[in-house]
């Protein structure tokens, strides 16, 4: 009994995400009963592309939220060169705000969007390999919003830090843009997934706001 408790607290973040993404999931395919998601995005392009672009650079900020996912299904909906366009440019915004947000809060901001495990993992990965921050940024296999704070808080400078960032997230989103658009349409239940990741980046954004004023009321 006491090691399934153990083993539910040591995934109790995962098992909350994956129950509340089901739940997303199965709201979105009541929700699509009455709307087209192809429909609107052709109905409202601008809106739809614009909302991506946000998304994207809110997910990049917001470290927990599956950026490659959110991406992906962008992809799907937008084409390559639209995504890849709009992908590469948020997340460029996205990563620069996370390193100067890092930089500039220190150590809190590093605690509170990152888990011990991550920090250690890849902070000793980049002290130890530190040509491997352009491999982070041109490859989509690390977490860049995890790498991009940890990168704030290192010795690493703006002027080295941002060219790496700038010239790696081509390849890293074309990567994604390019599995998203020509492998898409293999992959089931596509508009519940978009809408279950809107509604994902929704609660996050929430959330955080939420965290943020029961902090802010502490120090009052």
């Amino acid at each position: 009994m006491n090691s399934v408790k153990r083993f539910i607290q040591k995934r109790k973040p995962i098992i909350i995400f994956a129950v509340i993404f089901i739940a997303l999931m199965l709201l979105s395919e009541l929700v699509l009963q009455f709307i087209s998601l192809d429909r609107v995005f052709e109905q409202a392009p601008i809106v739809a592309r614009t909302a991506f672009f946000f998304i994207i650079v809110i997910e990049v900020i917001i470290a927990p939220i599956p950026g490659g996912l959110i991406g992906y299904l962008g992809a799907v909906h937008f084409g390559f060169w639209h995504a890849w366009a709009i992908l590469y440019t948020a997340n460029v915004v996205g990563t620069i705000i996370v390193f100067f947000l890092a930089r500039k809060l220190g150590r809190p901001f590093l605690e509170k969007s990152t888990t011990p495990e991550e920090r250690q993992r890849y902070d000793h990965l980049l002290s130890k390999y530190p040509w491997m921050l352009y491999v982070v940024y041109a490859v989509p296999v690390f977490p860049i919003d995890v790498i991009s704070i940890l990168a704030g808080v290192s010795q690493v400078s703006a002027k080295r830090f941002v060219p790496i960032a700038v010239v790696g997230l081509i390849t890293y989103t074309g990567i994604i843009a390019l599995i998203g658009a020509y492998f898409g349409d293999f992959v089931p239940f596509v508009e519940n997934l978009t809408l279950a990741a809107a509604g994902l980046i929704v609660l996050a954004c929430v959330y955080v706001l939420w965290k943020w004023k029961k902090e802010k009321k502490k120090t009052v």
